[in-house]
């Protein structure tokens, strides 16, 4: 494995320096780095360095903006967070709505455990507070341990659950952390994605992230981290305003600090095709988003994430429903890495 190779630009644009912008680049063409008022000289011999990384360009491009206020304060981790390898990247997918009881937490568990089944490496993240996502599947952090790796730049804690599935798991220290993050301004939207950057993690990883019913500090970091976003929405008209503020929120990450974000599309949660709202909310959403899949009420799944035992459910129609949804992902996920194939 090559040395991690770190390349070293002017002072970005005042707008890229707010916002700090230290995402990795995927592609030759990726706007991060067009982002920056950089001459043609940089422009090429950064082009050539990138160049000189095989894997089809999908190695890891350490880029440092030389801005001190940005890397250099106590505890920034940004430089930590984008690093150099020669491995495929690992996908990661935000799971979000900011409406509550929308089926996002059902969704990560259920995604989860089909994707594993399907032959892929797995890792739940769960990083809303309520910890439903970990009490799913029987496990608790009684330590915090999820908000101390955040806020001391560690790697995640990761709990084998069998040969493909992992989690990371939750507690309620999380939300009193939020607001310590946020004394941070300079880097705290890049705390999950430094500690991921640390996390020892199979290469063809897919990293699910359970986002919090808001658009606060923890749902900034999700999107800050995720190269993919997968929204859950259930049918109804609050439901559809949560979607329009989130998409708002994405258009304003995906401007500022992420410009590789990337809509997968909609799973559509509790439908019932015979009402009315269903059909309405299906068609207003698919004028905008792929729609991967309708997920019908079932009380078998809703069980089983409640007694922590949905890991073994598989006679439910809803977890038959969620792996066709699953089958959507990996061909979305993988129609961009050829020389990707799971064992």
């Amino acid at each position: 494995m090559n040395s991690p190779v770190a390349i070293a630009l002017p002072s970005p644009h005042p707008e890229l320096l707010m916002a700090g912008n230290p995402r990795v680049s995927r592609t030759p063409e990726s706007p991060a780095l067009k982002s920056f008022p950089n001459t043609r000289q940089s422009r090429t011999q950064e082009t050539q360095e990138r160049r000189s990384f095989p894997n089809e360009g999908k190695s890891r491009i350490r880029v440092i903006p030389e801005t001190p206020e940005l890397w250099k304060t106590p505890k920034a981790g940004l430089a930590r967070a984008c690093y150099a390898d020669n491995q495929p990247m690992k996908t990661v997918i935000a799971i979000a709505n900011q409406k509550g009881g929308v089926g996002k937490t059902t969704t990560a568990c259920a995604l989860g455990v089909t994707l594993a089944r399907a032959g892929e490496r797995v890792l739940m993240v769960d990083m809303d507070p309520q910890s439903n996502l970990t009490s799913s599947f029987g496990v608790r952090d009684a330590d915090g341990s999820l908000y101390r790796a955040l806020r001391d730049e560690d790697p995640l804690p990761v709990i084998r659950l069998d040969e493909r599935l992992s989690l990371t798991p939750s507690s309620a220290d999380l939300a009193k952390g939020e607001s310590e993050f946020l004394a941070e301004p300079a880097a705290s939207q890049f705390l999950l994605q430094t500690a991921l950057a640390q996390t020892s993690l199979d290469p063809d990883t897919i990293v699910l992230l359970d986002c919090p019913p808001s658009l606060g500090i923890l749902a900034i970091n999700c999107l800050t981290a995720a190269d993919r976003l997968l929204m859950a929405v259930h049918p109804g008209r609050y439901e559809l305003d949560g979607l329009k503020r989130l998409q708002a929120t994405v258009d304003r990450i995906k401007q500022k600090i992420n410009p590789d974000l990337q809509t997968l599309g909609v799973v559509l949660t509790n439908c019932d095709l015979r009402k009315k709202i269903t059909m309405l909310v299906l068609e207003r959403i698919t004028a905008v988003y792929p729609v991967l899949g309708l997920i019908g009420r079932d009380a078998q799944l809703q069980y089983a994430c409640g007694d922590g035992t949905i890991r073994f459910l598989k006679d439910s129609r809803a977890m038959r429903e969620y792996a066709n949804v699953a089958q959507e992902i990996k061909q979305l996920v993988w129609q961009n890495h050829p020389a990707q194939t799971t064992t």
